[in-house]
């Protein structure tokens, strides 16, 4: 997505969270997103996933969640004058992902403000899912869902029914 275009959908849809993942997994991100929020309205009209920040943008927004292992999306969470949700796996990210194990699926624990949950993704094997699920739970985070609501809504991701949609 082109930095213009960028900003025709900002003015249009007027999103209250911007989720930059920071590679390619927008799709990926899009559907963990929708098995934490139902409501397809937040995700399509308040909520925007896009893979670079244009800080031009940040006037009305309340969110922005950031790839913290990208050394890019660091700098604009110290710049930011927007309250901003970090997810990855590096120290210093509000939403860390540690002691993951892959065995016929993806076992992982989400670190978030001393809280600690476990998440399994059946049948998905590799870094990017776990990513699109951290910005996922981000999301959900920033709406006051709880972290044990959210493992739930992840874990009932199911990749053959969400090539359906």
């Amino acid at each position: 997505m082109n930095k213009t275009l960028l900003k025709i959908i900002f003015f249009w849809q007027k999103p209250k969270i911007v989720v930059v993942t920071g590679s390619g997994n927008l799709e990926l991100t899009k559907r963990f997103i929708s098995r934490i929020l139902p409501d397809s309205f937040l995700l399509e009209k308040r909520i925007l996933l896009t893979e670079f920040w244009d800080e031009n943008c940040s006037k009305n927004k309340k969110h922005l969640i950031l790839n913290y292992d990208d050394e890019n999306a660091r700098k604009i969470k110290k710049e930011s004058p927007i309250k901003v949700l970090t997810f990855g796996f590096w120290a210093g990210a509000d939403l860390k992902a540690s002691d993951v194990n892959i065995n016929g699926g993806i076992n992982f624990k989400i670190n978030y403000q001393g809280n600690i949950v476990p998440v399994w993704l059946e049948n998905l094997i590799g870094k990017d899912q776990i990513y699109a699920a951290l910005a996922a739970a981000a999301v959900g985070c920033a709406l006051g869902l709880n972290l044990v609501e959210i493992s739930e809504a992840l874990k009932k991701h199911s990749p053959a029914i969400d090539k359906n949609r």
